[in-house]
């Protein structure tokens, strides 16, 4: 068994982002620790674990390529419904995303009750201090800390699940994104890599 990679311990240690990131291009948006990148790569580990890292560094753009090919893994819907989320699409897809998990999957950090619903609850409480409408840092702090936990939450179902021993990503592969989907992170319809 591979033991967990010393960048993620390095992740862990950061306080919870920003609730959504405003800036979404490469060069003025770029990751936490760009330094972790490779790292974050280099374990070959299952392709949805890898994106979670991804996304807990805040490199959206890598976290993408990955989640829009694996798009009926429920643990990859869940994880391209935050990255959405951070990127500050809403309505059109991190709503859509959060819709899309199967409810089992999503009751273990949201609760058995409506985890689709308390997951977008959260995903509009997000919405109002991205857009000024909440001021009290107190709401901004708990809206951290939550995206925070509900990240590292499917980190750690990942972990579990799949450990970090070396797989074939491309046979988790499921479907590609259909090429009409525009994402505000992409900026086209592919990524050229």
């Amino acid at each position: 068994m591979v033991p967990r990679p010393p960048c993620v311990t390095e992740l862990l240690k950061r306080d919870p982002p920003p609730v959504s990131l405003s800036n979404l291009s490469d060069t003025k948006n770029p990751p936490y620790r760009a330094d972790l990148s490779d790292q974050i790569a280099s374990p070959m580990c299952h392709p949805a674990l890898e994106a979670a890292l991804h996304l807990m560094n805040d490199d959206l753009f890598s976290a993408h390529f990955l989640l829009r090919k694996m798009q009926e893994d429920e643990w990859a819907k869940w994880l391209h419904g935050i990255l959405h989320l951070i990127e500050g699409d809403l309505e059109k897809n991190a709503k859509l995303w959060y819709q899309q998990v199967d409810p089992k999957v999503l009751s273990t950090y949201w609760g058995a009750d409506d985890p689709a619903a308390a997951a977008i609850e959260n995903m509009y409480r997000v919405k109002r201090i991205k857009d000024g409408e909440e001021k009290d840092p107190e709401e901004d702090k708990k809206a951290r800390r939550i995206k925070w936990e509900e990240l590292t939450s499917i980190m750690e179902s990942l972990e579990k699940e799949h450990g970090w021993d070396a797989v074939d990503g491309t046979k988790f592969y499921t479907k590609d994104e259909d090429p009409s989907h525009q994402s505000l992170v992409m900026k086209q319809n592919r990524r050229d890599m």
